[in-house]
């Protein structure tokens, strides 16, 4: 029988000890930009339970290789997703609930930034007052929004660039005034 092998998870600072066939499951709950106590269900593909806990205190989980049906509830909020557990290794899922993230603004400020306050408010102040911001919305959260998010989380470059032309117009926003 193989040795033991110990990682540190990247996450949280608790040191996990894998054993063959075992893998371990992360959770952590988010709620406009702060990690929450939530509840986590686990169940397996054919529906058998396996329990219930809390995120992020009953985390780093031990559980045997295999693809599990995971359900994170906070306050009115549900998502479920199918999970692999790999032989050796720690899988992190996390678990963001607010109302239409700015994808294309998160991934280049990073989650919970301040300055993604004025971009939601020029949203919800601005762009939804009138039929041409209501397209825009449409588009950006329907069509291209998650596919260029996803495309600047590869290319670090292109990132910048991005965050660069989002200042500029973070910086009109703030001078507008009307939007914090």
């Amino acid at each position: 029988m193989p040795s033991p092998i110990y990682v540190r998870s990247k996450t949280i600072t608790v040191t996990v000890q894998f054993v063959e066939g075992k893998g371990y499951l992360e959770v952590h709950v988010y709620y406009m930009g702060a990690e929450v106590l939530a509840e986590v269900t686990i169940t397996t593909l054919e529906g058998v339970y396996i329990g219930t806990y809390t995120s992020p205190r009953d985390f780093p989980l031990l559980l045997d290789v295999g693809q599990y049906i995971v359900t994170a509830k906070y306050r009115t909020y549900t998502k479920t997703e199918t999970i692999a557990i790999e032989e050796g290794k720690v899988t992190v899922w996390r678990v963001y609930f607010e109302r239409r993230l700015c994808f294309i603004a998160t991934m280049c400020y990073g989650y919970g930034n301040p300055s993604l306050v004025y971009f939601r408010n020029f949203r919800d102040r601005f762009l939804k007052t009138n039929w041409l911001g209501k397209l825009f919305i449409y588009i950006y959260y329907f069509r291209i929004g998650l596919p260029v998010a996803l495309f600047l989380k590869h290319h670090e470059s292109f990132r910048h660039l991005c965050k660069s032309a989002l200042d500029a117009l973070l910086n009109v926003i703030k001078r507008i005034k009307l939007f914090r």
